[in-house]
C-alpha cells in the first residue's frame, strides 16, 4: 500500500531533481558575487551582484531591480566568461563573475 500511494504521489507531481552551481566542485548556490555583465541588447556594461541557483543567475542591479538568466549549464568552467540567456527578453548576456 505504501508503494502504491509513493507511486502515485511521484506520478501526480512528478519528480523534480536540481543540480547545485558549481565552480571546481564547490557549490556556490545562494551565495552573493560581485560581477561585471554585458548586456547584448543594450551593448553596455553593468556592475551588478548575482547569486547562482542551478543553471539559474538571479542579476541584481543597484536600482533594485533583477533579472533571472539561464546558463548553458551548472558546471562552470571559466567564471569570467559565463553566457546566459534571459528568456523573457529573449536577451544574451556575458557574465564576468569575482569567485
Amino acid at each position: 500500500m505504501k508503494q502504491l500511494v509513493a507511486t502515485t504521489l511521484l506520478a501526480c507531481f512528478g519528480i523534480a531533481t536540481c543540480n547545485a552551481a558549481e565552480y571546481l566542485g564547490n557549490d556556490v548556490d545562494g551565495d552573493s558575487y560581485s560581477c561585471t555583465v554585458f548586456s547584448y541588447s543594450t551593448s553596455n556594461y553593468y556592475y551588478l551582484t548575482c547569486e547562482f541557483f542551478g543553471d539559474e543567475v538571479i542579476l541584481y542591479f543597484p536600482n533594485g531591480g533583477h533579472i533571472s538568466v539561464t546558463m548553458d549549464s551548472e558546471e562552470i568552467d571559466d567564471p569570467s566568461s559565463i553566457s546566459a540567456f534571459d528568456y523573457k527578453k529573449g536577451t544574451y548576456w556575458d557574465l564576468d563573475v569575482d569567485m
